[in-house]
């Protein structure tokens, strides 16, 4: 080690490394001189240490300093949905009869970092608690909501789902999407009377067209499949009443 000025060391950044850094002369204190974003990876820089000796040739030495730019979770997944039976913005319909495995909508997530902070999943986070749907996972930042369970109209009419899609960063950052699926109407149940048996004292006299009963039936379906009509199937011979 040399004394005096011999002894001082100045340090420098060699022409073409990284314009990213700049050094303390003094103190060899390497700095950053911009944001990083897009220069993920490694960074490799020369560094010159010469003393500041007068009168003769300088000495000097280089080094390498190898910095690693990891990828900062930066954004929040983004999630876009396409139904298979589009009602409204964020509604769609199912039939009811609908099996297992039946495909009600997809589900695209995109994240606009990289590596692992880019990794996607998504899971419904309420509306699906009896795990009438399922989510599967197509790859690629794609997933398919699908039918899990038995799906039925007149017990349930509708679903309201939370999506969630989240990456795998550090800190993990998330996004939530709601959805509505209505359940559409098959005929599937059987009118049923009021009364399973009705009873009514006519006089032999009555006139042709009188009213002697009125009965009537309900339909738990809805729409064209809850319009019912009656007819008489036994014991009106001779064909007394209509």
């Amino acid at each position: 080690r040399d004394d005096g000025l011999n002894g001082e060391i100045y340090y420098s950044l060699i022409v073409g490394t990284s314009s990213n850094f700049s050094i303390d002369p003094y103190t060899g204190i390497v700095s950053t001189t911009q944001f990083l974003i897009g220069a993920v990876g490694q960074l490799v820089l020369t560094i010159e240490a010469r003393d500041r000796q007068k009168g003769k040739e300088q000495m000097s030495s280089t080094g390498l300093l190898t910095v690693t730019v990891v990828d900062a979770n930066r954004f929040s997944p983004q999630i876009t949905v396409s139904f298979s039976h589009a009602v409204a913005a964020d509604i769609g319909s199912v039939f009811e009869d609908a099996g297992v495995g039946t495909m009600v909508l997809i589900v695209t997530v995109v994240d606009g970092d990289k590596g692992m902070n880019g990794i996607t999943t998504l899971t419904v986070s309420s509306g699906n608690e009896d795990g009438t749907f399922r989510v599967k996972d197509n790859g690629m930042g794609q997933f398919a909501l699908e039918v899990a369970g038995l799906l039925d109209r007149e017990k349930v009419a509708q679903y309201t789902l939370q999506l969630l899609a989240s990456d795998i960063g550090q800190p993990m950052k998330t996004a939530t999407h709601i959805v509505t699926i209505q359940l559409l109407d098959v005929d599937d149940t059987t009118p049923q009377f009021e009364k399973s048996l009705y009873r009514v004292n006519v006089d032999e006299s009555v006139l042709i067209g009188s009213q002697v009963a009125q009965v009537k039936a309900i339909d738990g379906d809805i729409g064209i499949n809850a319009n019912l009509l009656y007819s008489i199937e036994s014991g009106n011979s001779p064909k007394w009443f209509d």
